[in-house]
């Protein structure tokens, strides 16, 4: 998976520390009002649910816009019962992801 953009938006924190003062490794991200990288993220999530070659042969298959078959298929949405719940868990894995595998070099599995 090609590395996102926004990857240069997550910073580590220094100085976090728990009880009996062990220091834990945190990480935040320092975004900035950036249209195209905030473009860019969008795609990337979007990218682990579904690749672009088989969301376009599936909308054709089903006769559908890409929207239609993302927002029908593909995308949890919010009105569904634990739709924002599940894009949240998805998001946070997504988030994970990237960082393991685009900051620290470590190999992922991709795609929901």
């Amino acid at each position: 998976m090609e590395k996102p953009q926004y990857i240069n938006w997550i910073v580590e924190e220094t100085g976090i520390v728990i009880k009996d003062d062990i220091p834990l490794k945190c990480y935040k991200i320092d975004y900035k009002d950036d249209e195209s990288i905030l473009d860019d993220w969008a795609l990337h999530i979007r990218r682990n649910y579904i690749e672009d070659t088989e969301l376009k042969e599936d909308a054709d298959d089903n006769a559908m816009t890409v929207e239609q078959y993302l927002h029908d298929y593909v995308i949890p949405q919010k009105g569904e019962e634990l739709g924002a719940t599940v894009r949240s868990a998805d998001i946070t894995e997504i988030l994970i992801s990237d960082l393991l595998e685009f900051v620290h070099q470590y190999s992922v599995p991709r795609y929901k």
